[in-house]
């Protein structure tokens, strides 16, 4: 269960780390605006970079909740602590 907390978390860094790196060094605009006028560049791919961006962060929290899962597992298979 802890490796697969460790994949999880590998694989939201990467998505995260990816779609923000190839957003720099395209030149595109962090957000996609709240309006016509911030809208950053049309037709970017920036929603895009914005969508595994935010895959990347589900995973890394699904990655911290596997973690804590695993952890209660731990405690309740030895409560008094002993190894």
């Amino acid at each position: 269960l802890m490796l697969l907390g460790g994949l999880a978390a590998a694989l939201g860094v990467a998505l995260i780390g990816a779609a923000d790196a190839a957003s720099g060094f395209l030149g595109q605009a962090d957000f996609t605006g709240v309006d016509l006028a911030t809208a950053g560049y049309p037709d970017s791919g920036t929603g895009a970079l914005n969508a595994v961006s935010t895959l990347g962060a589900a995973a890394f929290l699904i990655a911290g909740l596997i973690w804590m899962v695993a952890g209660v597992r731990h405690l309740a298979a030895d409560p008094v602590g002993a190894g």
